[in-house]
């Protein structure tokens, strides 16, 4: 097809091939993040958006469509999935696209100082954690890769139990080749994992990686805001974020500690920091 001549349509959105939908996609403008980035989500149209996945370990789009169907089913709002994608071209990773609804509004980002979208945010998390289970991971692949341990070249086992996923945890903290063990981070023996979304930020707060993982996750999840402005403003506007941290996900548990030493040590096996 042509792509410079003909315009995407809606109303064809299941009728196009994947190849038609993949010229679509690419031609259209990515939803920038801030001056410097731009995110993977690409506006298709005024009614609909397409958000890349890419093949990698930890963004199984099975289990990314799993989560949201789950978390729909509990009550909160998810963008329609309308259609996935494959990644075709010669250029293609074999990621897929999920063509969503677009979902209008501000971001988190532009309105968080308001404390009563804390408490709502609450009533989410605390909703998603009353779903359990006994097998860590996505709720397709059983994948537990996570931002702590994204460059470990094993990770922990599929599905694995609250005691696997425990000794995988405490491997890096006590047992780690030529590192000093951290006896004050040993993570202490849990019982069930809650559903959990893992990257709660500011910018984008649709549906991303989400499945089972340790409760005290929860509160690790929900990004630090690092776009303060300068000045004295930015000690008032640094304390609000802890206090609308501690309404939304409360106080962050002693057994969350150890995760960015675990993701700091994972970056210094994989070569990207010193970490002797």
């Amino acid at each position: 097809m042509d792509g410079s001549a003909v315009q995407f349509d809606e109303s064809q959105l299941l009728a196009y091939s994947d190849e038609e939908l993949n010229h679509f996609i690419v031609s259209s403008s990515p939803v920038p993040i801030d001056d410097d980035f731009e995110s993977s989500v690409r506006m298709l149209s005024s009614s609909f958006v397409a958000k890349y996945v890419s093949p990698c370990r930890s963004r199984v789009p099975a289990d990314k469509v799993s989560a949201m169907n789950v978390t729909e089913s509990i009550g909160i709002r998810v963008p329609q999935i309308h259609r996935i994608v494959p990644e075709t071209g010669a250029g293609g990773s074999e990621g897929q696209f999920l063509i969503m609804g677009r979902v209008r509004g501000r971001t988190l980002e532009d309105v968080w100082p308001t404390l009563k979208l804390a408490w709502r945010l609450r009533q989410y998390i605390r909703t998603m954690c009353q779903r359990t289970s006994l097998t860590a991971g996505g709720l397709a692949s059983g994948s537990a890769f996570c931002k702590f341990w994204d460059f470990d070249a094993y990770g922990p086992e599929l599905h694995a139990s609250p005691e696997n996923l425990r000794e995988y945890m405490d491997w890096w903290i006590l047992r780690l080749p030529s590192t000093e063990p951290r006896l004050d981070l040993e993570i202490k023996p849990f019982s069930m994992f809650m559903f959990t979304h893992m990257d709660l930020h500011t910018r984008n707060m649709i549906i991303d990686e989400r499945g089972f993982y340790p409760p005290f996750f929860k509160r690790a999840a929900l990004r630090t805001v690092g776009w303060f402005p300068s000045g004295w403003i930015s000690c008032i506007m640094a304390w609000k974020w802890i206090v609308f941290q501690w309404i939304s996900a409360g106080s962050k548990p002693a057994e969350a500690n150890p995760l960015s030493f675990i993701e700091f040590r994972s970056m210094g096996q994989a070569g990207l920091v010193d970490d002797k």
